[in-house]
């Protein structure tokens, strides 16, 4: 994993907004503090990037009895 010393700006996919964190490194979670969405730094060649999670919610709980 490679860590990043100096402060990167990151552009959300989701809101557009840019925003800055220091000493963040590949698949390091971060959330955008505009929006509030959830992202992960992904390395792609030599640039960190981020990426998005896919989350799956049921309709309905499951409950175990």
């Amino acid at each position: 994993m490679q860590k990043i010393i100096a402060s990167i700006t990151f552009i959300c996919p989701q809101c557009n907004g840019k925003f800055e964190f220091d000493a963040v490194g590949e698949n390091e979670f971060v959330p955008c503090p505009i929006c509030g969405t959830d992202f992960f730094i992904a390395k792609k060649g030599n640039k960190l990037i981020l990426e998005g999670f896919e989350q799956t919610l049921s309709e309905e709980p499951s409950i175990l009895v």
